[in-house]
């Protein structure tokens, strides 16, 4: 009778923060990002990963693959997560890596110069909206761009401790959710908790925005 058991070394994070754009590229391209999602499943052997490939009538070869793990690993996406012993009648058999994802959910960290361009187009965006949602004229408010970034970096601080305190219990439920759907109740916990802990936000929001009335 043939045995198998996973060691699993390390367990994927909750949030990551990808620094290099070329890796975030990644998860954006075909192939790169199927496999991305066999691993959202858990650990993978590289047997496993080119099953899933077959079974979606998209059949890679091994050097393919190992182009694909490489490129990944190397872009902080994809780590080997432990070892899946293979024995038979209490004789090892063979030792297979078992690959898995780095996190479940993945935002960018880009490099200051693009940060900062990226940082004022964004605040553009939002208080265009913010501003269509309240029915006020909220452009090229300064007070308001301070409390955004207050709420940004209060985000950053809120992944972290999420990440630091993730349970079996959540993860069991993350499983029941796709990347999107994982990311936007992440963003939305962020949102209640900031507003939880900054009691007099409100009250500096609605100052600002009566500035520009």
């Amino acid at each position: 009778m043939v045995d198998e058991q996973d060691a699993i070394v390390y367990k994927e994070q909750l949030i990551k923060r990808i620094e290099d754009p070329e890796a975030l590229n990644l998860l954006e391209e075909d192939n790169y990002s199927d496999l991305m999602d066999y691993l959202l499943a858990g650990p993978m052997t590289f047997n496993d990963i080119k099953r899933a490939f077959e079974e979606d009538d998209n059949p890679k070869s091994n050097k393919t693959i190992y182009g694909y793990l490489h490129d990944l690993r190397k872009g902080g996406l994809v780590m080997e997560a432990g070892r899946r012993v293979i024995t038979k009648e209490n004789q090892r058999m063979k030792t297979l890596t078992l690959y898995a994802r780095t996190a479940r959910v993945y935002y960018g960290a880009i490099d200051m110069e693009e940060r900062e361009s990226l940082t004022k187009l964004l605040f553009q965006i939002f208080s265009h909206l913010f501003g269509t949602a309240i029915n006020m004229d909220t452009k090229s408010n300064d007070c308001l761009k301070k409390l955004y970034d207050e709420f940004t970096e209060q985000k950053r601080h809120d992944t972290g401790i999420m990440n630091d305190q993730a349970n079996e219990e959540l993860w069991d439920l993350l499983g029941e959710l796709s990347v999107r759907e994982a990311k936007y109740v992440i963003d939305i916990a962020c949102i209640f908790s900031f507003i939880f802990k900054k009691e007099e936000f409100r009250e500096k929001l609605i100052d600002c925005v009566m500035k520009n009335k």
